[in-house]
């Protein structure tokens, strides 16, 4: 969403530098005072665009809230993120893959387990 409202933008000899937090900062201001080289079906599509952009960034603090929830009510998540650089994220995503390690488990014949 942001590649593409920077992309309409730069068309039309706006730029703004990168990163998020600039074009949210700069974006109201933009769509009110550039009716010099954005039409109104500019305005409205670039406006549709950002509110699809903040129902993708609500969505996504809604899944992170779910994320941590998850990993703070496990102990195996709670273990894997007293490990530095290790966060809900890493540590759901682990035990999800690989349970609470018994298949990893010294001397376990691997041969005979598919």
């Amino acid at each position: 969403m942001i590649n593409q409202i920077r992309s309409f933008l730069l068309e039309r000899g706006i730029a703004v530098r990168q990163g998020p937090r600039f074009l949210r900062q700069q974006l109201p201001e933009i769509l009110a005072k550039r009716i010099d080289v954005l039409s109104p079906r500019m305005i409205g599509i670039i406006e549709d665009l950002g509110g699809d952009w903040q129902r993708l960034d609500e969505r996504i603090e809604r899944v992170t809230e779910e994320i941590e929830q998850l990993a703070h009510g496990s102990e195996s998540c709670r273990q894997l993120m007293t490990v530095p650089g290790i966060g809900p994220l890493i540590a759901t995503a682990m035990v999800a893959a690989i349970a609470n390690g018994a298949a990893f488990a010294k001397g376990r014949d691997f041969a005979s387990h598919p």
